[in-house]
Order: C-alpha cells, then sequence, then structure tokens
C-alpha cells in the first residue's frame, strides 16, 4: 500500500500556495461567522429567559397598534367623501350635442316647417273658438 502524504496529494490535486491561502481565508470567514451566530443565539436565549418581560412588552406594542389602527379607522369612518361627476356631465353634454345634431342632420322637413305644422291647429281652434264664443251669447 502505497499511502500519499498531504504535500503530494495537494501536487496531485494542484493546489498550489495561493489556492491554500484562498481556503485558509475562506476558513477564517466560516470561523467568524459561526462566532457571529453563536452570539445571536445566546442573545435570543436571553431574551427568552425573560419571557415575562418580553411578552408584556409585545403586548403593550399590540395595543398602541389596536388603537393607532382603531383611531384611523375611525377617522375614515368620519371623512365625507364626495363624488366627482364632472367628467360624467361633460360626457352626458357631449352626447347630447352630438345626438342632437344627429337629429337635425336627419330631419328632411327645416325646424321651422315643423314648428308651424305644430303650431297650425292653434291659429285655426283660436278663432274658431272666438266666434263659437261670439255666436253663442
Amino acid at each position: 500500500m502505497n499511502f500519499l502524504t498531504r504535500e503530494q496529494a495537494e501536487k496531485q490535486l494542484g493546489l498550489d500556495k495561493y489556492a491554500k491561502q484562498q481556503i485558509d481565508e475562506q476558513l477564517a470567514i466560516l470561523k467568524a461567522e459561526r462566532e457571529h451566530f453563536s452570539k445571536e443565539i445566546a442573545t435570543i436565549y436571553e431574551l427568552l429567559k425573560e419571557k415575562g418581560s418580553l411578552e408584556f412588552s409585545v403586548k403593550q406594542k399590540l395595543e398602541n397598534l389596536d388603537k393607532m389602527l382603531s383611531g384611523k379607522i375611525a377617522e375614515m369612518r368620519e371623512t365625507q367623501i364626495k363624488p366627482d361627476f364632472s367628467h360624467f356631465n361633460k360626457l352626458y353634454e357631449e352626447k347630447t350635442e352630438e345626438n342632437i345634431k344627429r337629429l337635425n342632420s336627419r330631419l328632411k322637413v327645416p325646424n321651422l316647417a315643423i314648428y308651424l305644422y305644430i303650431i297650425l291647429p292653434f291659429f285655426v281652434a283660436v278663432p274658431a273658438l272666438m266666434l263659437w264664443d261670439a255666436m253663442k251669447s
């Protein structure tokens, strides 16, 4: 059996001095991160030990949040909303004008003639009623 030494294995894998330095740097970074997480876990553990005061502060924050949200909801309920229908009014006016123009363009007889035909029976009926009234009395 032929065993390889560490140096021989590194040479076969092509690990030179620069590669070793990079590996060592990565190991150092991993160790630093492990220590950082260990400190974070310790901090969380301490907070869990003080659970009673932690629960109180969370409850107090939730109550404050509830009061704030209730105030906002009440404020929104009291706010009067006045809709702006000016766009609809403008659209209605435009459509009405278009419809009137369309109707006027479809009429074969001028408008004045239509009005005269409508008023003509009144011009005949009024004098006839006046004559009938005069003859009656």
